[in-house]
């Protein structure tokens, strides 16, 4: 049988735990933009939120008398404000306007007499083989909630995180189901903004030492220039010659894109690992740089040193065009191995941009999704 306290949406515990407060009714930086448009002074703003984080962890509005002090105090201390200001509301008008706007941003429907219909026909389903109040709330519940929005997924992973698995069996199983679920789908979301990560922190630490290396031949120009003399009959090596030359070309243009791949092969694996496993979306209209990933995924196995140019390149700089294509018979042709290095450091670029997207991400989803 379930209990009154354990429906679809709780009542609060008596003594919230510091990990209970921390994880569920700490203001995000959504919750806080929310509250700072939508509330003026102080004490409407304290109220707003008490009222958000709340309504996120019940999915309804208490008496004011029954939310604990120790929520009330937590979140007065997260929004850093004195120890003896008082949530205030004007009046029962901006009460129900807050009310409003609340369920507006949680996309929240509250037609009142369609959803009281609807719940009423599920609780009468229910009856005919349950009979505890509980049970008949959770059955009308799970009708209601036809679908879930990213901010209460998120939340209820929260609220997941929060509890001892033990705790779970004290829920109905609709909901312990979808605590659970809910928790693995933002595991995911978390674990590939983490991927992400890790990556373009690796493009930047590639392009950190490919322009060491750059500074590097910089302050032996002078050697090198004299070296190169004496190498092709001293050494009598043509290969060698050439690969100087190419050094001392990359030095005079200021370009450290040629040395990227000396510290890229090693990490080849894994970054196309990374663009192979993700989906990436562009958030503009061109499309220039998801093709060019294609190419490359494509031609990932191919031992040609040269690859035909069939893609376009316009979101490239004039240095790395300059790195990535060479003239042979009288026919442009690309350098495989510095087309690679080009298209992940662009890829890591827009990232951080947000001209590229992942889908299923968070830190690096579609900014205008989260605009809207």
């Amino acid at each position: 049988m379930t209990s009154i306290e354990r429906t679809a949406y709780p009542r609060f515990t008596r003594a919230p735990s510091v990990k209970e407060l921390r994880e569920i009714y700490t203001p995000t930086p959504t919750d806080v933009a929310f509250v700072a448009t939508t509330a003026r002074g102080p004490a409407q703003k304290f109220r707003l939120m008490i009222l958000l984080k709340v309504y996120q962890r019940l999915g309804y509005f208490p008496k004011p008398e029954t939310i604990p002090g120790a929520i009330i105090g937590h979140i007065r201390a997260v929004m850093k404000l004195p120890a003896d200001l008082v949530p205030d509301i004007a009046s029962n008008h901006t009460l129900y306007r807050y009310y409003a706007a609340i369920r507006e941003h949680l996309e929240i429907q509250s037609e009142g007499k369609h959803i009281r219909h609807v719940a009423a026909q599920a609780m009468h389903q229910a009856a005919q083989v349950m009979e505890n109040p509980a049970d008949l709330i959770s059955a009308a519940i799970e009708i209601l909630v036809e679908g879930l929005r990213y901010a209460k997924v998120k939340h209820l992973a929260e609220e997941a995180h929060s509890l001892h698995a033990t705790n779970l069996w004290d829920f109905a199983a609709s909901k312990r189901l979808t605590l659970l679920v809910c928790l693995i789908a933002q595991a995911q979301v978390s674990t590939r903004d983490e991927i992400l990560q890790m990556f373009t922190k690796r493009m930047s630490k590639l392009t950190s030492r490919a322009k060491e290396e750059l500074e590097r031949l910089r302050e032996g120009e002078r050697s090198t220039s004299e070296h190169l003399v004496e190498v092709l009959e001293r050494e009598g090596g043509a290969a060698h010659l050439l690969e100087q030359c190419e050094q001392v070309a990359a030095h005079h243009g200021d370009r450290y894109q040629p040395f990227v791949w000396r510290y890229y092969t090693s990490h080849r694996k894994a970054l196309f690992r990374v663009i192979k496993t993700l989906e990436f979306q562009s958030t503009t209209s061109d499309q220039a740089l998801i093709d060019a990933m294609n190419f490359i995924i494509a031609h990932e196995q191919d031992p040609k040193k040269y690859l035909e140019t069939t893609i376009d390149l316009s979101f490239a700089s004039k240095k790395w065009l300059r790195t990535v294509m060479v003239r042979r018979k009288s026919k442009s042709w690309f350098i495989r191995q510095h087309l690679e290095t080009c298209v992940f450091s662009y890829v890591a670029a827009e990232l951080k941009t947000g001209d590229l997207c992942v889908a299923g991400s968070e830190q690096f989803a579609d900014y205008r999704e989260q605009l809207l």
